[in-house]
């Protein structure tokens, strides 16, 4: 009798347990430019993500982008980059705007994504993202809203569906949980097999 075994490489990726890539068969929407009133998400258009703090951004929230955009999106095929002044017109878009202002969010809402300038039913070419002004806006919160815009969903729009705080959604749980503040292997799994 022989005995094998499966010697996987540190560092190697798991499977994910569920597909929570936006566009998923639990997606009721199609990626259109959109508004912060009509906030729908989609996937990023390419791999390279720039990114831009505006002025609005107060030192923490800045602190806590940039901690989860090294520590965990840095880790996927994603190549992020925070550029000192934004492209909002024509080719070559600045991917991602993050901005710190309440106008607009519900009083319960940390957070919102929306795509700015859709490319076709399922990318975007540029999402902005506001957090509320006035919070301490924590890793976990940089992390989700970061997930929405390269196409990360929560659990109900996943496929096939997971409870809006399954543990295997990591910083993608619908709940603001200090403790989820990483992408986790199930998000790292669909940003790598997308990008």
């Amino acid at each position: 009798m022989s005995i094998f075994a499966l010697c996987l490489p540190l560092g190697s990726a798991t499977a994910a347990v569920t597909d929570n890539m936006f566009r998923t068969s639990n997606t009721s929407w199609y990626c259109h430019g959109a508004s912060l009133s009509d906030p729908y998400y989609c996937q990023t258009d390419n791999a390279e993500l720039s990114v831009y703090l505006q002025s609005s951004v107060n030192a923490g929230t800045k602190a806590s982008v940039r901690a989860a955009l090294t520590g965990s999106y840095d880790a996927t095929h994603l190549n992020t980059g925070e550029v000192s002044s934004p492209v909002t017109s024509g080719s070559g878009e600045t991917d991602v705007i993050y901005q710190q202002d309440s106008t607009g969010l519900p009083s319960s809402t940390l957070g919102r994504t929306w795509c700015n300038d859709a490319t076709d039913i399922e990318r975007c070419d540029q999402h902005y993202i506001r957090f509320r002004e006035g919070t301490g806006i924590d890793r976990m919160a940089a992390c989700h809203e970061t997930g929405h815009a390269v196409g990360l969903t929560h659990g109900a729009q996943a496929f096939p569906a997971l409870g809006q705080t399954d543990p295997r959604l990591a910083c993608m749980v619908a709940a603001h949980d200090h403790d989820n503040k990483y992408l986790g292997d199930n998000n790292s799994d669909n940003i790598n097999a997308t990008y």
